[in-house]
């Protein structure tokens, strides 16, 4: 590595640490003064112990959505800073274009991609259970009505309301989709309990319905003569239902599980569950999202530079537009694509597409 190559580094790895640990620590603040009324409602454990488990749980979550922009804000930072110090101009009349010499920066932003990638498919899987629930235990107090859920298994639930504070479900009726999309049964119960011990729902005072291979119900004669739907009847000590639907799945509902699931999950997921676009959506998203941080740089580095501004507040306004153009055009098309409007291949791409092209050619004729 060159001197200069080195220099830069050093420059822009500093800057992005402290770019990286303002926005970080500004999210939680925020996220922290919309729920503050909610923290000091917790009943069932220690409030500032709680509070700390909650954000120490939520950093990564925060640095996956935020370290696409990094890049970009700590290059336009060194990249200004050398203007400001009469660095640029030497530079170019040794030989080296303004290209060449942003390059590091560059690199930087593709490997912090791959890192943001390598936290989304590694670490937040994991912390995925103890988000759920503690996001839970910050909302037990509430009883939301008319609720509906999706479980890894394919089990469906549609209730009148549910419990946090009692996990329990009112009025519901779940269904069970197999592999293929056929039908195994479905369950209607006034109430269903969640066991922890056992790590399944108990299920009162309804029916079970059965059904074939084929995905249609069993029938039996009724007592006139006719064949319907075989209901066997859930006994007084209730219908114990062993399955991957947990509260966690009642409260988040099936994008949430997709958000923080492995690749090969999801891939399992459009398997058994092909007509759900929300999966195929989250899939290719969690392919496209890792270029963020490279099409911002490619953007970001141009326009900085086409100013031969060496003013450090110029600098980050332009990036910060840059920023909110593209995580709102690129949230807009997922959007669109989680309701139907766009394929999920092109919902997820779309933003890469346009912006990428664009970057390159801007990052190709950048004034040297």
């Amino acid at each position: 590595m060159r001197l200069l190559d080195r220099y830069l580094a050093k420059t822009f790895a500093a800057a992005a640490a402290v770019f990286l640990v303002t926005f970080v620590a500004l999210s939680l603040v925020i996220d922290f003064a919309t729920k503050a009324e909610r923290f000091l409602a917790v009943k069932s454990t220690s409030v500032p112990v709680f509070i700390a488990r909650y954000y120490s749980l939520r950093a990564p979550v925060y640095l996956h959505l935020i370290l696409p922009m990094v890049p970009v804000f700590a290059a336009s930072f060194t990249l200004v800073r050398m203007a400001k110090n009469n660095e640029i101009l030497p530079i170019l009349t040794s030989g080296t274009s303004l290209r060449r010499t942003v390059l590091p920066a560059v690199a930087a932003a593709a490997l912090l991609g791959a890192a943001d990638a390598a936290i989304e498919e590694k670490l937040l899987p994991a912390l995925s259970d103890d988000l759920g629930k503690t996001d839970e235990l910050l909302l037990s107090g509430r009883i939301d009505i008319k609720v509906a859920g999706y479980g890894p298994d394919g089990t469906h639930a549609v209730m009148e309301s549910y419990d946090r504070a009692l996990r329990r479900m009112s009025h519901v009726r779940l269904t069970k989709i197999g592999a293929e999309g056929r039908r195994e049964f479905v369950i209607v119960a006034e109430r269903g309990d969640w066991i922890e011990e056992k790590q399944s729902w108990i299920l009162f005072e309804g029916y079970a319905e059965p059904y074939d291979e084929r995905g249609a119900p069993l029938l039996v004669p009724s007592a006139d003569g006719r064949f319907v739907a075989r209901r066997d009847p859930i006994g007084p000590e209730g219908l114990l239902l062993r399955s991957d639907f947990t509260p966690k799945c009642v409260y988040d509902g099936f994008r949430f599980l997709n958000d923080f699931a492995r690749l090969e999950d999801l891939r399992e997921q459009m398997r058994r569950f092909p007509a759900y676009r929300p999966t195929q959506v989250t899939y290719h998203s969690r392919l496209s999202f890792p270029f963020a941080g490279l099409v911002l740089m490619l953007l970001g580095l141009p326009a900085v530079s086409a100013t031969r501004s060496r003013s450090f507040f110029l600098g980050i306004a332009l990036c910060l537009l840059l920023v909110i153009a593209f995580y709102g055009f690129h949230l807009a098309c997922l959007e669109l694509g989680y309701k139907g409007r766009l394929t999920p291949a092109v919902a997820a791409w779309t933003s890469i597409a346009v912006f990428g092209p664009a970057g390159a050619a801007a990052f190709w004729r950048m004034k040297t």
